[in-house]
């Protein structure tokens, strides 16, 4: 993948662009409080070990980007580039409430973008994460990357990775009436296919909903996780989520059917789909 090299529109831009024209914005001076209500764009970083350009949005380790960004209202979104040297997140609490972490295609890696190793000790706290294209999020972790003590949004999209390929989970739910909200689309993956990705203790729950990703995890924990996935999904086998409910959202059973005719039912219509077909199939079976 070329480099994209970033550089100033003029001395007191607040803009940056690359060399192929595309716009990054950096953080402009303080100015007012947005009205309440309105959410602040989010302030866009480039996270590149190696870089030499000196560009104002450019940061070569993870602990100059922290510094300059931490705290900034309505999140950052960190674009990853590993073209130059490896990224590593060392051990440490950091807040990344509403960020994006996102990447770009890069086939020259076996992640296929741009991988970000987590050291052992990394704890991200806040509300919410995203993780959107090509980026490879992952470390031997021992404890809980996330935890979440009341309600918490996990977002991955379009063949983000991000997993523990250790005895910490990804995202533990943990304590009374806490709930996580974990969304997986456009070939997104959660989990490395053995440790847990997501675990909940008495009285948590979590909501995992798998549309065209893949949930890889041999444990998501032991009671109040409920999964809904799409046909489309790819969810390991079900005996390995011990305490697990699933929905499948394309289910025959859960897709609603109303007769054009409801006489041709003997006035009693199907209950959905399913109800539908065994009702055919009992009146015409068997069937072969």
């Amino acid at each position: 993948m070329a480099n994209r090299i970033l550089s100033t529109v003029r001395s007191d831009a607040a803009t940056l662009v690359d060399t192929e024209g595309n716009p990054y914005p950096v953080q402009p001076e303080a100015g007012p409080t947005p009205p309440s209500g309105v959410i602040p764009p989010l302030y866009s970083v480039v996270l590149r070990p190696g870089d030499t350009s000196g560009a104002d949005n450019v940061f070569t380790t993870w602990g100059a980007l922290y510094a300059a960004c931490a705290g900034i209202a309505g999140g950052v979104r960190v674009t990853a580039d590993d073209t130059l040297g490896a990224i590593v997140i060392p051990a440490g609490t950091y807040s990344v409430d509403g960020w994006e972490f996102t990447s770009q295609a890069d086939f020259a890696n076996a992640s296929g973008g741009s991988l970000v190793t987590l050291s052992v000790g990394v704890h991200f706290t806040g509300a919410s994460l995203k993780l959107t294209g090509f980026v490879l999020m992952t470390g031997a972790l021992t404890t809980p990357l996330i935890t979440a003590n009341s309600e918490y949004n996990l977002v991955l999209n379009e063949l983000a990775q991000l997993m523990s390929t250790g005895a910490g989970a990804v995202l533990e739910v943990s304590g009374a009436n806490a709930f996580a909200f974990v969304v997986l689309d456009s070939s997104a993956v959660l989990g490395d296919g053995t440790h847990a990705a997501v675990t909940c203790s008495a009285g948590a729950s979590a909501a995992i909903n798998v549309y065209s990703g893949v949930l890889a995890a041999s444990a998501v924990g032991t009671a109040g996780v409920t999964i809904v996935f799409d046909s489309s999904a790819s969810i390991s086998a079900s005996s390995q989520f011990a305490g697990t409910s699933f929905v499948q959202r394309s289910d025959a059973g859960q897709e609603a059917y109303t007769p054009a005719n409801v006489s041709k039912w003997n006035g009693s219509a199907p209950a959905s789909v399913a109800d539908a077909l065994d009702r055919i199939a009992a009146q015409f079976g068997p069937i072969l």
